[in-house]
């Protein structure tokens, strides 16, 4: 953005809303580099202030913008302008910015609009005078009451949080009524599938109503192994509940930018349920800070260059659920080196679009690939998602690449190809085994002894591969387990001898809840011993292997297959940390 208003005062609406866009996605890698240099935020703060000046000059676009973002009316607070929903506007609600940010960060940006508007030494270079300002000053603490936040009986209500201030505030009508959401939402699922080229089928050997757009809804009932017919019905108060559900469910209706990058976060990803639980059940390393606080081993999305790979791991861990993905299309555009994505992306991702299966009520900006980023030394790719039915909700993701001036360049759990496995047990299992067993126990385990995942007696699984079944017993006390289910695998191919491991419950019931959830495409291979359960598939997006590692009784993991990646780093740059040791979490 320029440094000198004048050179940017143009009011044209479209080109308000191109630097708008901009903002917002500067936003995100505001937040990430914010923790090691505040100069960015200084900066960012002040291009801020320098597109209000210029936007707040055309007559009710700023009025439009807030409304897209915001159920509340902005209130009048004794600082002078409130600029909270600015913020909102330019940052959304997914990126960590809170009510008392927003307030702290009015604050500075009315007196920046002071300084311009009486000393005249500001209306020329004034991003970069700006910036230097807030710094000389001792950046936005400073500004808060000699360095004290102000008292919050002397600021109205900004800092309430959004539930608090909303019962206080009239709110708007909602922009889209619940009908006409599930009416566009239904048409979305219609539109994807009908253009499937060759969807799966079945024979009912019957004459089946269905309604223009060829639906129907069907009535069977289970006879064996077979399926009875009892009815049919071309109605749509039957037909679009199951359709619009079905397709918000649906990975394979994700596009080519994103399908492989959710599918793999989804494999190590909480249910909705349980994400109450992340803090709680995420693995503390052995490593440790500078004031000897147990540092935690955070999952990191990385992207491997030297054999096109995403992998989904831990870091400072030796052993964990690794997800090695090979996408079958470019999924990085024009990616050139290691690359990962923020923690902050993917914990926004798996806390609003992944645990919720909300992944389908939202667009990204391009559809083929993940864009590089257009300024140098930052992140290396940016996507933006949009909320298909709310203007004002949005979030961005982030990838990096590795500098080689980072705090912690961590190393990363990956496969160690070098150990030679021999599988003990080897079945080639279909989707629809994987689906009964998420029937029979995962999504029942999640529902319910999943709520006690933290107790000691809930961690750990035994699991009995049989040739003709998987057997799981679970609730252990005093080192006897109290339940027990089989799952027979049919005529499924099976090998070897049969054998008996443990698993945490929250690697094993998480990865094959996943995987059933997903549209695989071939036959699913799973390989057993006594270190790990490997399983082999692929999906219209990548092909994946997932390796569960086997524990002791106390839960400890086996690490024979695993080593440390260290990532190539690239050339020095000061302004990024990832957020591993608090691990963001939006909410």
């Amino acid at each position: 953005m320029t440094n000198s208003i004048a050179t940017v005062a143009n009011t044209e609406v479209e080109q308000l809303t191109k630097v708008l866009v901009t903002l917002q996605e500067s936003a995100v890698l505001v937040s990430a580099q914010m923790r090691s240099s505040n100069m960015a935020l200084y900066k960012h703060l002040a291009e801020l202030w320098g597109w209000w000046y210029v936007a707040q000059s055309v007559p009710g676009y700023l009025d439009a913008e807030y409304a897209n973002v915001t159920k509340r009316r902005p209130k009048a607070v004794r600082h002078g302008i409130n600029f909270a929903p600015l913020f909102r506007l330019t940052w959304g609600y997914a990126n960590g910015l809170s009510d008392d940010k927003c307030r702290r960060w009015s604050i500075v940006l009315n007196k920046l609009n002071e300084l311009y508007l009486t000393e005249e030494q500001y209306r020329t270079d004034t991003v970069v005078k700006f910036q230097n300002y807030i710094h000389r000053k001792g950046g936005v603490d400073a500004f808060i009451d000699n360095g004290k936040s102000m008292p919050t009986n002397l600021d109205d209500d900004d800092d309430l949080g959004d539930e608090e201030i909303e019962a206080k505030q009239p709110i708007e009508l909602p922009r889209l009524t619940t009908d006409e959401m599930l009416a566009r939402l239904f048409e979305k699922a219609t539109a994807f599938y009908g253009a499937l080229s060759s969807p799966p089928t079945v024979n009912l050997n019957a004459t089946i109503p269905t309604t223009n757009d060829g639906m129907s809804m069907v009535l069977v009932r289970k006879v064996g192994d077979q399926y009875q017919l009892i009815g049919a019905s071309k109605d749509e108060d039957f037909i679009k509940p199951v359709a619009m559900q079905t397709y918000l469910n649906d990975f394979s209706a994700l596009p080519q930018s994103t399908q492989a990058l959710i599918e793999t976060l989804s494999t190590q990803c909480l249910p909705h349920n349980l994400q109450s639980f992340y803090a709680a059940l995420m693995d503390t390393s052995n490593k440790k800070d500078n004031e000897g606080k147990q540092l935690k081993a955070v999952r990191r999305l990385l992207y491997m260059h030297a054999t096109g790979e995403f992998i989904l791991s831990p870091v400072r861990s030796d052993s964990g659920v690794v997800t090695v993905a090979l996408p079958l299309h470019p999924v990085l555009q024009n990616a050139d080196k290691d690359v990962f994505l923020s923690t902050r992306s993917r914990r926004a991702l798996e806390s609003k679009q992944i645990s919720g299966r909300n992944f389908n009520l939202y667009s990204p900006s391009n559809m083929l690939a993940i864009p590089t980023y257009a300024k140098s030394n930052l992140a290396s790719h940016v996507l933006r998602f949009q909320d298909d039915f709310d203007v004002g909700s949005f979030l961005h993701i982030d990838f990096w690449p590795f500098y080689a001036s980072m705090p912690h360049v961590l190393g990363q759990l990956t496969v160690d190809t070098d150990v030679q496995r021999q599988s003990v047990w080897h079945a080639t299992l279909s989707l629809a085994w994987f689906r009964k067993l998420a029937v029979e126990f995962t999504a029942p385990w999640i529902a319910s002894h999943g709520t006690h995942i933290k107790r000691e007696h809930q961690q750990v699984l035994q699991l009995s591969f049989a040739m003709n079944s998987l057997a799981v017993d679970f609730v252990r006390r005093s080192g006897k387990f109290e339940s027990s289910i089989a799952v027979a695998l049919g005529t499924a191919k099976v090998v070897g001898s049969a054998t008996t491991v443990l698993v945490r419950s929250k690697d094993f019931v998480v990865a094959m809840q996943a995987i059933a959830d997903l549209g695989v495409t071939t036959a699913i291979d799973v390989h057993v011993d006594a270190d790990a359960i490997v399983i082999t598939y692929s999906t219209t997006a990548a092909n994946y292997k997932v390796y569960v590692p086997t524990c002791t009784e106390q839960g400890v993991r086996s690490g024979k297959y695993f080593k440390q990646y260290m990532p190539n780093t690239v050339l020095a740059f000061e302004d990024y940390d990832d957020q591993a040791e608090g691990d963001f979490d939006p909410e």
